[in-house]
């Protein structure tokens, strides 16, 4: 019977602590998503800002020259 109860002991800490580790990976999981996602994003802008930079620049040398 002390075997028993000592491996449901055991049990129940490990459930605990596989639980955990899962919570800690789906947090990093997420984190590490948000983060990508926020690099993109300011990637995006970054570039269109002086994609439009590089147009605007564009027109006003070809309006020069017309």
């Amino acid at each position: 019977m002390q075997n028993v109860s000592a491996l449901h002991y055991d049990l129940k800490y490990f459930i605990i602590f596989y639980r955990e580790i899962i919570f800690s990976i789906s947090y990093l999981f997420f984190i590490t998503t948000l983060f990508t996602f926020i690099i993109i994003i300011l990637f995006c802008i970054i570039v269109r800002h002086t994609y439009i930079k590089i147009l605007t620049k564009r027109r006003t040398t070809i309006i020069l020259i017309n």
